[in-house]
């Protein structure tokens, strides 16, 4: 029978970093420090988020932004490419 989730944490074979994992796990307080911050982040609203860390927003914004914009001018690119006349040339 295969292990549970909570069991294959603690199961230092299983992480690269395996001794590191182990500590935290034995350190009571901060893994419930850990926990605690886990679920502050999880109950966070968009605004909250976006005022406590902007430059990961601003990162995450140019990215999807970028891939977007990319994906857009691919399908724009092929679109022209299958079109026996060019919209620029016939008025």
């Amino acid at each position: 029978m295969s292990a549970s989730i909570n069991e294959k944490k603690l199961d230092p074979e299983l992480n690269e970093q395996g001794v590191a994992h182990q500590e935290t796990l034995d350190d009571k307080d901060l893994l419930q420090a850990s926990y605690e911050a886990e679920t502050r982040e999880n109950e966070m609203g968009v605004l909250e988020a976006v005022k406590d860390h902007p430059m990961a927003c601003f990162w995450a914004f140019v990215f999807c932004f970028t891939i977007v914009g990319w994906l857009v001018s691919e399908m724009v690119t092929a679109a022209n490419r299958s079109r026996s006349w060019s919209p620029l040339i016939c008025s």
